[in-house]
């Protein structure tokens, strides 16, 4: 009886250390890939795709998008980075508040009330672009989108 106990443990200390040496090596293997940013899967997927590009001089994007699975790829000005994201203000609100409110969101990193975010990025480094696939239900939407060096 006590045999059998030792050999039980004996294995499962086996298993346990097979199953070590196999994270460490798929661990190893993805240290070797960036999978937040690839866009090589959802590019072959034949959904519409927008690009929004972002400089010091403003925002470029599409003023209406269709509902529906989109693939929204972000663009930044040479030597920055940029950041996109979808957002509904609640209803009623004057421009000039949703403007001030989304600047305060984004200085705080905190969301607002009643605010709905759908989704977004930030390009990983300087000269490179993101892309992601967002389902849009029907209504409006509205960017919020930013350009900044590296260092803040």
């Amino acid at each position: 009886m006590r045999s059998r106990v030792i050999a039980r443990v004996v294995g499962a200390l086996g298993l346990l250390g097979a199953m070590i040496l196999a994270s460490g090596t798929v661990a190893a293997r993805q240290g070797q890939i960036d999978p937040a940013f690839s866009d090589t899967i959802i590019r072959t997927l034949g959904y519409p795709e927008v690009t929004v590009e972002v400089s010091p001089d403003g925002v470029t994007a599409p003023a209406t998008l269709s509902a529906g699975p989109t693939v929204v790829t972000l663009r930044a000005a040479d030597g920055l980075i940029g950041y996109v994201d979808l957002m509904q203000p609640p209803p009623g609100l004057s421009a000039d508040d949703a403007t001030r409110l989304a600047l305060d969101a984004a200085r705080d990193d905190l969301a607002q009330a009643d605010w709905v975010y759908l989704g977004g990025t930030n390009t990983p480094k300087p000269g490179q672009t993101a892309s992601f696939l967002i389902d849009l239900a029907p209504g409006e939407y509205q960017w919020a989108a930013s350009s900044y060096h590296e260092d803040g």
